[in-house]
């Protein structure tokens, strides 16, 4: 079978989505988060996706400021 690309280059494919709908893609996937659900969850669970999340945060911004130390205004 052959796949046919019929989209203009420097454009986006049709499948995939952009501008608004691709946002309200990430905010929906914010709004599923129950807070009833973590909860009952045990701490740990919480506790680990919470130092993750810093890690991951302070990563990119040390990362970010390795990049664009040479860049200015």
């Amino acid at each position: 079978m052959e796949v046919r690309h019929d989209h203009r280059p420097g454009t986006a494919h049709p499948a995939e989505p952009t501008g608004v709908a691709r946002d309200g893609t990430f905010v929906s996937i914010g709004l599923e988060v129950r807070v009833a659900s973590l909860r009952e969850a045990d701490w740990r669970p919480v506790a680990v996706f919470a130092s993750a999340t810093v890690f991951n945060l302070a990563l990119a911004l040390g990362l970010a400021s390795l990049l664009f130390r040479n860049v200015s205004a």
